[in-house]
Formats: C-alpha cells, sequence, structure tokens
C-alpha cells in the first residue's frame, strides 16, 4: 500500500497526515521543533508510522506547507526582502518573464498576489516583452 503524505510546519504544532490508496486517513500531530523544524517532522513520521501500521517505503508522494514561512510573511518578520515585478503595458506580473508565455488556445489565469512593502524602494519594476 502507498501512500500519500502531507506535512504543514506551524508555530507549535507540525501537522501529518498520510492518504492511502484505498482513501484511508491516518493523522498524527507533533510539537515543532522551532531550532530545526525538520526534526518535528521526522519525529512525526516515526510516531504516524508506527501508529498506523506504514513503513518508510509506503510514502508515494510528500506534500510540504509551512504556515511558520506564510505567517513571517504576513507579520512581516524574518530577512529583509525585495520583490522584483515584470511589467508588461500595465499589467505587474511577479515571477521570471517565461512563466508568463501564454499557450495558443488556453486563457491566462490572472493571479493577484498581495505582499505587504514597507518600504516602496524595495519595490522594483522591470519591463520586459513577451513572445508574440
Amino acid at each position: 500500500m502507498s501512500v500519500r503524505l502531507g506535512v504543514d510546519i506551524g508555530g507549535t504544532f507540525t501537522d501529518l497526515v498520510a492518504l492511502g490508496q484505498d482513501g484511508a486517513v491516518h493523522t498524527k500531530k507533533v510539537s515543532s521543533s522551532v531550532d530545526d523544524y525538520a526534526r518535528a517532522i521526522l519525529d512525526g513520521l516515526r510516531e504516524l508510522g508506527r501508529d498506523a501500521g506504514l513503513p518508510p517505503s509506503a510514502i508515494a508522494e510528500v506534500l510540504h506547507g509551512t504556515t511558520v514561512a506564510s505567517n513571517a510573511i504576513l507579520e512581516l518578520r524574518g530577512a529583509r526582502t525585495g520583490l522584483i515585478v515584470h511589467v508588461v503595458g500595465d499589467r505587474a506580473l511577479p515571477g521570471p518573464p517565461e512563466a508568463h508565455a501564454l499557450v495558443e488556445g488556453v486563457s491566462p489565469v490572472e493571479a493577484r498576489i498581495y505582499v505587504p512593502v514597507r518600504n516602496g524602494s524595495r519595490l522594483v519594476t522591470k519591463p520586459i516583452r513577451l513572445p508574440a
């Protein structure tokens, strides 16, 4: 039996959920290890495997999220960062230009990313041209 494993690292707890091919769901919540977040994941994996009878070889896929990083961005904590935005006409597109190439016959999906910027000097725009 193979499982898909989801892991979310939070400031207080690390949550793990394993979804089996048969639809069985196994969960585990362990304390986050702030000094080394990987330790909580490994501890949780050992406990989840023991409780659910899942050997490490049963893990076919791992999906990872981190509430810690999301919160740091939203709360304006952590390292000073900047944002480079590519401008095409009057549209601002975050990310590398090659990520914005349009495929013929496919409608582009417009994503809005709101990033709190304290100091406008840390927002840099760069005009680009997309291939025709």
